[in-house]
């Protein structure tokens, strides 16, 4: 069994991810589909909200800078908060410690 949870809600045009537990390579399965539904709900903005991941690793930055990506592609203000020091590690490690906690553009 995995350790990872994905919710997404959304309030006044703002998409919320929600990420909870560890996320890796085992949990593309249930992050990849959330990414393409925040392209579909047609918000012009995303958070990521990251305070109750606990574990990520390399895979799991991978997904996120790839999701990251994507939604600016089409045009989405993302934005990555709440990382916990290990998450914020693995990030900075990765070279990628610039995208927690500043939007890409004003959310």
């Amino acid at each position: 069994m995995h350790d990872f949870s994905v919710g997404l809600s959304t309030d006044r045009g703002v998409a919320h991810v929600r990420l909870a537990g560890e996320l890796d390579l085992a949990a593309s399965d249930l992050f990849e589909p959330v990414v393409g539904q925040v392209l579909w709900l047609g918000v012009p903005r995303v958070w990521v909200e990251l305070d109750r991941l606990w574990f990520c690793d390399v895979a799991g930055v991978r997904q996120l800078v790839d999701a990251y990506q994507r939604w600016r592609e089409h045009g989405l203000a993302v934005g990555l908060r709440g990382a916990r020091s290990p998450v914020r590690q693995v990030f900075t490690l990765t070279g990628h410690g610039h995208l927690l906690g500043v939007p890409s553009t004003d959310l």
